[in-house]
């Protein structure tokens, strides 16, 4: 498997926006003699609310839209916040009813219901959120409600509004939740593929002008930071001077990206200078990843010594670089540094040979016969699973040897092994230069590879189905002239567990409707098997905290029971049970995130039960926010992730249900494999 204050002019940061939002403003208890003055409230003690979540986690749409016309506010808003988390096949009535909700007199209705409609995504509401902002708010009461229309608008909208919306220049600098509904509305354009030249100008403007809000500076970072396509080159100087002084790492995480796919020369050579100096290592790893763009002469000495780091997110972060952009001329010394050199933590060793393994000209076949027999032995010699699936991706980066990985699988009954394995083919055939790299013979090994692939979903292992139906349903690749019919992928469907298995079952699915033709593939949905235990609610108090202990150290994370209630009860349920005692991390990507809770160890298992996905409105704007892993809209069950830093494009796709409070340190120090040994739980 692969987070709101509404008052004008106060600039506080997003950890601070959350909070207030979800504890003052959208989920605030207060006694019903102030609930006009002071917010809606929610109390989940109160059965006629537990009835309403209970339909939103039944995806009872019919039964939520009886409670938008509710006299209880609280009800009104529950209803209208739960058609964000029932999914995006909302149809037009639905959205005509929210739309009407727009003009409820309570603030944080209309809120919820702007929300909810940039969630459900349906371009008629379009023009009906943009009747609904209030121009005339001099006293700025209704500044949440327009920030939410802003960024709901850059979900739905159209390119006209994206334009309308850059053109907007009388929100001055007190006006944060304007500037950070503006923003966050051209930033969600983007992540549609909707961008403009005057919306890319606004967001540079809010960078390069300090006296604008941080959280305003930093969502247009993350703007320039997501979008490829823009072109910024005319900004690269003021963008550099910004950098200098900048202070805040969230901004000089996206501006090393962004500067750095400029290409220009004295980028390079600005952080080659700057990156000796630089603290935070989730800036030193995107300056490594920027130092990629530009000639590889002139950044290796750079990205060498960032071998060496004691750090093992820069350190792999720069092995990595040498796998992507090696040469043939260097990867004897690949080779040599990966064998010999001690000092080096294993995995940049393990990671160096494969650069050497890919790179070693037709010239070396000697050498890299001898590489390939040590990584073997290596291979045959270790009974450590995270070992060998290291040493099989260095194996793998030679794509010839596509026989030697798939051979290893039909030796080991290891599901980590087996899915790896599936995975490595699967990136062998799906290499932009398979066919120059594979010459005449691309056709043979492309269907010898299409039988390991049939072999790997006939062996009836979640995870090499799931790896290798994936790789089947990429029309580029042209895989259905390599099978007679389908039937090998309906069988395995047949066999699968669900809703356990569903990643597979729905990989599968796109694979069948790709050879069959199907413009638009069937995404089954789990059924509905696992209610809200609303003991364990009362069991579980607001200020639940649970802690991990891991090889590295613990750290606790808070649990917002009261925003994503049914996450949180699974959460606790499985903590308590032991569930986690034992698993591992089984994925760390270095500077987004840390992944575990699965039973197999390799991301493709759980438990016989799916929850539904919690879409709050709440933000990943900073590190350590913990979220439910899910492979599609009300998937979710074990899994889970911890950030390393802010990943804002994960908002409103990803159940965020808790944020660790203590040992976010130990986050950033988590290796794939790692262990959580026990867990406590403070009540």
């Amino acid at each position: 498997m692969k987070i709101l204050n509404q008052n004008r002019g106060v600039a506080v940061s997003f950890c601070q926006l959350l909070i207030a939002f979800i504890f003052i403003g959208f989920f605030g208890c207060f006694p019903a003699t102030e609930e006009k003055k002071k917010g809606v409230s929610i109390d989940f003690n109160d059965p006629s609310q537990r009835k309403v979540y209970d339909f939103q986690d039944q995806l009872k749409v019919d039964s939520l839209k009886h409670y938008l016309t509710d006299q209880d506010p609280a009800l009104r808003f529950m209803s209208a916040l739960s058609f964000a988390s029932v999914g995006k096949d909302i149809s037009g009535p639905y959205v005509d009813d929210l739309v009407k909700m727009l003009k409820d007199e309570r603030l944080e209705i209309r809120s919820a219901a702007a929300y909810s409609l940039g969630q459900i995504g349906n371009p008629r509401a379009e023009s009906d959120l943009i009747k609904a902002f209030q121009r005339n708010d001099s006293l700025g009461l209704a500044a949440g409600v327009n920030r939410s229309i802003l960024e709901a608008v850059g979900k739905c909208g159209s390119i006209n509004n994206l334009k309308a919306l850059a053109s907007v220049s009388t929100y001055n600098l007190k006006d944060t939740l304007l500037l950070e509904g503006q923003s966050l509305g051209i930033y969600r354009f983007g992540l549609r593929g909707i961008t403009d030249t005057a919306g890319t100008q606004l967001m540079i403007k809010y960078i390069t002008n300090k006296n604008y809000p941080e959280s305003v500076r930093f969502i247009a970072s993350s703007y320039l930071f997501r979008n490829r396509e823009i072109d910024i080159s005319n900004s690269v100087q003021d963008l550099l001077t910004v950098y200098r002084s900048e202070d805040d790492p969230r901004v000089k995480m996206n501006l090393a990206i962004a500067l750095g796919r400029t290409e220009a020369p004295n980028v390079s050579q600005f952080f080659q200078s700057q990156y000796p100096r630089e603290q935070d290592y989730r800036v030193k790893c995107n300056i490594i990843r920027a130092l990629g763009n530009f000639n590889y002469n002139e950044v290796k000495p750079t990205i060498t010594a960032a071998l060496g780091s004691g750090n093992y997110h820069i350190a792999t972060t720069a092995a990595n670089f040498f796998i992507q952009h090696g040469t043939s001329r260097d990867a004897v010394e690949y080779l040599k540094k990966g064998q010999l050199d001690s000092t080096l933590l294993e995995d940049v060793r393990f990671k160096l040979l494969g650069a050497a393994n890919k790179h070693l000209s037709i010239s070396r076949e000697g050498t890299r016969g001898r590489l390939i027999k040590l990584l073997e032995s290596e291979y045959n010699k270790t009974n450590d699973a995270q070992r060998k699936i290291k040493l099989l991706e260095a194996l793998g980066e030679f794509g010839w040897y596509y026989k030697i990985v798939y051979n290893l699988a039909a030796e080991t009954n290891d599901p980590i092994i087996k899915s790896k394995i599936t995975h490595i083919l699967g990136k062998i055939i799906s290499r932009d230069d398979f066919d120059s790299f594979f010459g005449q013979s691309r056709k043979r090994v492309k269907g010898e590879i299409a039988e390991m692939l049939q072999a790997a979903i006939e062996s009836g292992d979640g995870g090499a189905i799931a790896e290798a139906a994936t790789v089947l349903a990429k029309p580029e690749l042209e895989m259905a002239q390599f099978y007679e019919s389908t039937s090998f992928l309906t069988a395995a469907q047949i066999r699968l567990n669900l809703p356990m298995q569903i990643e597979s079952f729905n990989a599968l699915q796109n694979a069948i409707d790709l050879f069959n033709g199907v413009s638009k593939p069937l995404v089954k949905t789990p059924r509905y098997n696992h209610p809200i235990d609303w003991e364990i609610f009362d069991e579980m108090s607001t200020n639940c905290k649970v802690t991990l202990n891991t090889n590295r150290g613990a750290v606790t994370i808070q649990l917002f029971s009261y925003i994503t209630p049914a996450s949180c009860i699974n959460f606790y349920q499985l903590a308590k049970s032991g569930y986690f005692d034992g698993k591992n991390f089984h994925r760390v990507v270095s500077n987004f995130v840390a992944q575990g809770g699965c039973s197999r160890g390799d991301g493709y298992g759980g438990l016989d039960y799916s929850i539904r996905s919690e879409l709050a409105p709440s933000y990943y704007h900073e590190a350590g926010m913990v979220g439910m892993a899910s492979a599609g809209s009300h998937t979710e069950g074990t899994q889970f992730f911890i950030t390393h830093s802010p990943t804002p494009h994960l908002d409103g796709k990803y159940t965020l249900f808790g944020k660790v409070v203590e040992g976010l340190d130990i986050i950033h120090t988590l290796r794939p494999g790692d262990l959580i040994n026990s867990v406590n739980i403070t009540k």
